[in-house]
């Protein structure tokens, strides 16, 4: 069924009596066929066909993008989502992936720019403030980093192990912020009583502090 499907879209794209927006369709479906089909070459090409023959649909970028994410080509991926947000320059659907490829090919002030444009239309979005404490993190940055933690707890307070990510950013940071670390890792045990990262991060920072007699006791 699928080579058929491939079959026939190639005829419609070829047909150049008709419009570039249903040929660019049929070239979505061609790349889509055979993205399932496992050739994902032939995928990226017919979807790079798409994007040429009608540069106004947005899917067409957006699962381009995700055929060089989910080959860790992220250097590619941004190129795509570069190019679809010349188009879209308030999408969230292009914003979002932009942000995280850009983080993910190590630029990261570039990515933490882009979610930020981001959540200034559309702050309830929670991958962008992980995407931005990822970043913030790898860049040294641990005051942003607590702030986009912080931020995502507001808004999701039932977000999982907020709490646990809170904590290990402020024992991390120089100096660390054992107080509130621990206050954040009693919410947290709260939440989840038998989560293991709560007992290391707490006994790490009692044996920090010298507290050795309370090392045992967060470990119970």
């Amino acid at each position: 069924a699928i080579v058929h499907a491939i079959r026939d879209a190639l005829t419609v794209i070829q047909d150049e009596a008709l419009s570039g927006g249903y040929r660019a369709s049929a070239a979505g479906v061609v790349g889509l066929s055979y993205e399932s089909l496992g050739d994902r070459e032939a995928a990226i090409e017919h979807l790079r066909r798409a994007i040429h023959l009608d540069p106004s649909q947005e899917n067409s970028y957006l699962s381009l993008a995700d055929l060089f994410e989910q080959a860790q080509r992220y250097s590619e991926a941004v190129d795509i989502l570069q190019a679809a947000r010349g188009n879209f320059p308030e999408s969230p659907a292009v914003l979002l992936p932009l942000g995280a490829d850009l983080i993910r090919a190590e630029h990261y002030q570039a990515g933490i720019d882009v979610l930020h444009e981001l959540l200034r239309s559309s702050p309830q979005i929670p991958e962008a403030y992980i995407s931005i404490a990822d970043a913030s993190h790898k860049l040294g940055n641990t005051a942003q980093e607590i702030e986009a933690l912080h931020r995502l707890a507001q808004l999701k307070p039932d977000y999982p192990m907020i709490h646990v990510l809170i904590a290990r950013a402020m024992l991390g940071a120089e100096p660390a912020d054992y107080q509130n670390g621990l206050n954040e890792l009693s919410l947290a045990e709260k939440e989840a009583p038998d989560d293991a990262d709560v007992f290391y991060l707490r006994g790490k920072a009692y044996f920090s502090l010298g507290k050795y007699d309370e090392i045992g006791r967060a470990h119970v």
